[in-house]
Parts: structure tokens; C-alpha cells; sequence
């Protein structure tokens, strides 16, 4: 990278740049690289075939082949609240004819947050509702045995426009699934429930396989 200073200063394309009063290129900025990690595949750990990762997330993409888990792509599906959520709710709905774990994550609340956008955060939430859990919650409860979890990877907070590392609400249900008394799903009811999955990332062996009344 410092190297490439030395080298761009003297560069035909900056000569020509510069004569067109542009600014010029003065240095290459490297991000990204790495190696793949070398992660537990998921049915080598819970025990279950692969699942089904539908994002528009290229993280959560490349997470889930590390995971040896399929990905399906979704025609109009963004990481922004442009994204075609009513396409996605279909996929989702697809995807559990073919597999018994379906992951629909939807970039467009943390991405509000991060603009500060407090409506759009609103609307990208309502939408989630109505074109995602919503048919997904009808067509799992076709199935003889199901569950469902809702829940956010993390906090990410319209004052500051930054994750949080604070816990966060989940909403399980579904098959011998026992409720814990709590009527609506937000933060402050979460905050008064008894049940804290601690450390989190016990949470995807309680979901498949704890929560039992």
C-alpha cells in the first residue's frame, strides 16, 4: 500500500487526471483480504442436514457455505429496504418443502438504523411482518411438527448509528414449545422475561432441540 504512492505519482493516468483538473488516484487501499476459516460444518455439530441461507448479506452468504449450507438467491433481494420482501416470503415458504432448516435474514432495519432513519426502520420492520413471518408462520403450521424463531443478530441503535453489544429479543414457537408469559415481542418485554439464553451461541441448540413444556 505505501508502495503504491511512490508509483502512482508518476503514472500516465494521473498525468492525465491532473490536466483535467480531476484528483488523482494516490494510493491502492486494501480491504478484505483473509483465508476462510476453517469452521464445524453445522451438521457436524447439531446433528441435522443442511439448511438454507436466503440473504442479501454477502457475509452471510459466504458464513453459510463455510457452514456447508445451500444459498438461494432471490430476484430483487437487497441488503436496503428497497428490497423485494414479498419475493423473499415466497422463497422462505419454498424452501421449507426442501429443507428442514430455512435461514430468511433481512439487512434493511440495521441499515436504517444506520442512516439514523427512524421510518424507514418502522416500515422495513412492518414489511418483515406482513411478506415474511407472516407466510412463513402459515406455512410451517401445515406441518405436523415445526418452530420458528425471530430475532436480530444484534442491537445497532438510530442515535448512535452503531451496533450494540446489549442482548436481544427473541420470539420462539412451535411444536412443545412452552411460552414464558410475555404477550408482545420488543426489547423492554424481553428485559423483564426469565429466560436469558447466556452465552448466545447456546441459543440455536435451544431452539432446536430445548424450549420443551
Amino acid at each position: 500500500m505505501d508502495e503504491s504512492r511512490e508509483l502512482f505519482q508518476t503514472h500516465e493516468v494521473n498525468h492525465l487526471r491532473r490536466e483535467m483538473q480531476k484528483n488523482p488516484a494516490t494510493q491502492v487501499w486494501l480491504w478484505g483480504q483473509g483465508h476462510a476459516p476453517n469452521l464445524e460444518k453445522f451438521a457436524d455439530r447439531f446433528g441435522v442436514a443442511p439448511g438454507c441461507m436466503i440473504t442479501g448479506v454477502d457475509l452471510l452468504r459466504g458464513l453459510a457455505v463455510l457452514l456447508g449450507w445451500d444459498v438461494r438467491q432471490v430476484p430483487g433481494m437487497t441488503s436496503f429496504h428497497d428490497t423485494n420482501y414479498a419475493a423473499q416470503g415466497q422463497a422462505t415458504c419454498q424452501m421449507l418443502d426442501q429443507y428442514d432448516l430455512v435461514l430468511s435474514h433481512i439487512e434493511a432495519p440495521d441499515e436504517a438504523s444506520h442512516q439514523a432513519d427512524w421510518k424507514t426502520k418502522v416500515e422495513s420492520i412492518e414489511h418483515i411482518d406482513k411478506y415474511i413471518v407472516g407466510p412463513v408462520l402459515e406455512k410451517l403450521m401445515s406441518f405436523a411438527e415445526w418452530r420458528i424463531l425471530v430475532m436480530p443478530d444484534h442491537p445497532t441503535n438510530i442515535t448512535t448509528r452503531k451496533h450494540g453489544y446489549a442482548p436481544v429479543p427473541f420470539c420462539l414457537a412451535g411444536t412443545n414449545v412452552k411460552p414464558d408469559g410475555q404477550q408482545t415481542y420488543s426489547e423492554s418485554a424481553a428485559a423483564t422475561s426469565k429466560l436469558m439464553i447466556d452465552p448466545g451461541h447456546e441459543l440455536m441448540a435451544y431452539f432446536l432441540r430445548g424450549g420443551s413444556g
